[in-house]
């Protein structure tokens, strides 16, 4: 029987996503905290030894943009430290490894899509955390692969989307920030887009040729949708494509980022090129109003 994937992280978005489109391709075991405490270098052992798998997806992050300013040693040691000691094992094993990291390592001073040759120089704390979980990740296996992500949502959790759903459905007016331009990303486009990738390079491979794969695209890639928005234009998407009661008694107001007191910084611009992956990969990136009807639909 085929080795499975092993899918760090269970009930997150991503995590969720990623469980629904590997599961026809292959066999898929996840596991997340307590079971699997990625800050804990035993339990990180005991887990690869146990599942044997034949790669490894680390979709587990400390997401809380905000509260790492105050909780920054738990937000390094999940999103970093954690993340290095993984991908050290894995490579101890010869299992080959992906990592996800975000928009948020760039700084927004820019103003057209970010390459990844482009500088990282995050401005909050959270940013810094996933930064040095891309640099532990991949200085610790040649077979391992980082994918920034950009503006992540989906019918679950805590995204954008499930917040300004909620919103409208409790308020007459919504006020967002027409000054925060990204690319909102659907995860279950991020995860069908891994899967496709594995079924053309990786899962037709030699179980123990996994890692070969891996080390062939070892770097950084962005994964995100094509186009840009500001987070005005993707509440005003969201809000076209709701119910008709909703449209006529809600109405999406402009604000600016400095009407709102945030612990942490946000970069003003940090949208994401991808024509590297588009090129490597032969991937199709679809417009993010595309992806948000496809997500809304659901």
């Amino acid at each position: 029987m085929r080795r499975p994937i092993l899918i760090v992280g269970r009930s997150g978005q991503l995590a969720y996503e990623l469980r629904r489109s590997l599961i026809s391709l292959c066999p898929v075991t996840a596991a997340e905290y307590p079971a699997l405490d990625i800050t804990d270098r035993t339990c990180i052992q005991k887990t690869l030894d146990s599942v044997h798998p034949s790669f490894v997806i680390n979709a587990a992050a400390y997401t809380d943009v905000d509260r790492a300013e105050s909780e920054t040693p738990s937000a390094f040691a999940v999103n970093a430290d954690g993340p290095g000691m993984l991908s050290a094992e894995c490579a101890a094993r010869r299992i080959g490894m992906i990592h996800f990291s975000t928009d948020f390592v760039f700084d927004g001073e820019k103003r057209e899509p970010y390459l990844e040759t482009d500088r990282p120089n995050p401005v909050n704390r959270y940013g810094a955390s996933k930064l040095r979980g891309e640099e532990n990740v991949l200085s610790e296996s040649e077979a391992s692969i980082v994918f920034r992500l950009a503006w992540l949502y989906s019918d679950r959790g805590n995204n954008f989307v499930v917040k300004l759903r909620s919103w409208m459905e409790t308020r007459d007016v919504v006020r967002v920030v027409d000054d925060q331009v990204g690319n909102p990303t659907w995860s279950r486009f991020v995860a069908d887009a891994l899967a496709q990738l594995l079924a053309k390079g990786g899962l037709d491979c030699p179980e123990d040729r996994l890692a070969d794969w891996a080390k062939r695209y070892h770097g950084v890639f962005h994964l995100s949708s094509a186009g840009e928005a500001s987070r005005y234009d993707w509440a005003q998407a969201v809000l076209q494509q709701a119910p008709l009661s909703v449209r006529r008694s809600v109405r999406i107001e402009r604000a600016r980022t400095v009407d709102f007191r945030t612990p942490a910084v946000r970069p003003a611009y940090s949208a994401l090129n991808t024509d590297k992956i588009q090129r490597a990969f032969g991937l199709r990136i679809p417009d993010w109003r595309e992806q948000l009807a496809s997500a809304l639909e659901k």
